[in-house]
């Protein structure tokens, strides 16, 4: 339907069938006065649409005309041959009357910029260097686009730039629109990019620091300097053996490392005696230890651990739920292992709800992303623990800045959740491999702590 005003045609289509679409002005604000001109005068300016009935400019009036109750609006169909063409069209029909708030203006450029790399993906390979953005230098803003803008509002591309900038760090700070001015805004965005840079800085420090507690040595041959409220130990259990067979179209070993061979039981036990016993005098006054074990020594391993001043107060059993299947059926599947509790004086400890504290854990073997694998993506410790049965431990024997130590660290698992529940650890490990994953580990998790 068309009508004639001013001798100048117009379409007119049901607002019904009007597409709003993406609206570049936050709020529409109070429209009692543009509904009151429109009673008395009429619409004196159609809004405009593309062919397929979205809208291009004139939601004000669209509302105004909606509220009123009309049914068809006066409108001008516009023809943008792209995206791009179109969001210009909508800033400028919307800008002419009424200007955009600095908010509005820094996101429209975005989005204009945005559609512009869409249409045109070459200009992107022509952008501007990373050296010329301060706020996030991997990314690079069209140098096309810039120059154009610049060009058409009769600024410096580097303000275009900042204004780019600006809306995209609007994402991570929500805070700074709330600014009454663009320059306010650009100030506390300074602030918090030197506030970040602090924090990762920081972040390093403490990786550096920590990485000091990381151990590289024989236990026995390690002087600490100090005192600990709890240990927890993963001794070698002494169970390998030179055996190797083929079961399911694969090869099964039971040979864990090196570290887990002993020439006899008493080696084993001599060797257990030792450290077992420097761990006590390495232990707070008041101290808890949880150690280990295989279940064809427990007796000797409880003897021992008194004669060397330890109190042993009771066995943990650990029923792993997803245990390694007994290829040759011969006995029953090997589903659990020990941990000797004991303590020295009269150390702290969290009785948690009566059915948590049975002396039974029940949980899975290390699996999936937990589990820390080499460069060929093999295992790369066999007897990595669980972080839930260590962080079990933990909240059980310590709180917030205890010092713990693990003297056979392994993959690091005590130090990982010691530092996450926020206590002080030290992590001994003879071996260079795994103390290098401890170090990656933990690195990992600082990083995740500042993101």
């Amino acid at each position: 339907m068309k009508y004639n005003k001013g001798g100048i045609f117009h379409l007119k289509v049901k607002i019904s069938d009007i597409n709003i679409g993406e609206n570049i002005r936050g709020e529409l604000g109070d429209l009692t006065s543009l509904k009151e001109s429109i009673k008395q005068l009429g619409l004196l300016e159609p809004i405009g649409i593309t062919a397929e009935h979205e809208l291009l400019y004139g939601l004000r009036r669209l509302q105004a005309c909606k509220e009123l109750g009309w049914q068809d609006i006066p409108v001008i169909k516009k023809h943008p041959r792209n995206q791009y063409e179109k969001s210009l069209m909508k800033r400028h029909e919307n800008t002419e009357r009424l200007p955009l708030t600095w908010q509005e203006d820094v996101i429209a450029k975005k989005h204009e910029k945005d559609l512009y790399e869409r249409e045109f993906p070459e200009t992107k390979q022509g952008s501007a260097g990373a050296s010329s953005r301060w706020y996030n230098a991997n990314e690079k803003i069209s140098f096309a686009y810039t120059h154009i803008k610049a060009k058409l509002e009769n600024k410096s591309r580097r303000s275009v730039e900042q204004d780019i900038q600006l809306a995209e760090a609007m994402e991570k700070y929500p805070q700074l629109a709330n600014a009454k001015k663009k320059s306010h805004a650009l100030r506390k965005l300074k602030k918090l990019v030197i506030s970040e840079k602090r924090k990762v800085t920081q972040s390093k420090t403490a990786i550096a620091k920590k990485e000091h507690n990381i151990i590289c040595a024989d236990y026995l041959k390690t002087q600490m300097e100090q005192k600990f409220d709890l240990i927890i130990a993963d001794p070698p259990y002494g169970i390998s053996r030179d055996e190797r067979f083929e079961a399911d179209g694969r090869f099964i070993t039971m040979n864990f490392g090196d570290w887990d061979y002993f020439a006899s039981k008493d080696e084993l036990l001599t060797f257990f005696g030792r450290w077992i016993k420097k761990a006590y005098l390495d232990a707070a006054s008041d101290a808890s230890l949880y150690c280990f074990c295989s279940d064809r020594i427990l007796s000797y391993l409880i003897d021992i651990m008194e004669q060397s001043g330890w109190q042993y107060r009771t066995t943990i059993v650990w029923h792993k739920t997803n245990p390694a299947p007994h290829f040759r059926k011969t006995t029953f599947v090997s589903s659990c292992e020990y941990i000797l509790y004991a303590i020295k004086g009269k150390p702290l400890f969290h009785f948690k709800s009566q059915k948590e504290m049975h002396n039974f854990f029940e949980c899975p073997i290390t699996m999936g992303n937990e589990r820390l694998k080499d460069a060929d993506q093999e295992t790369l410790h066999p007897t990595q623990k669980p972080v839930a049965l260590i962080r079990h431990l933990i909240q059980i024997s310590s709180q917030e800045g205890d010092w713990i130590l693990d003297l056979f660290a392994g993959t690091g698992t005590t130090a990982y959740v010691a530092e996450t529940l926020h206590r002080n650890w030290v992590a001994v490990e003879i071996n260079p491999k795994f103390c290098a994953a401890i170090g990656e580990r933990l690195v990992q998790n600082l990083k995740a702590e500042t993101e």
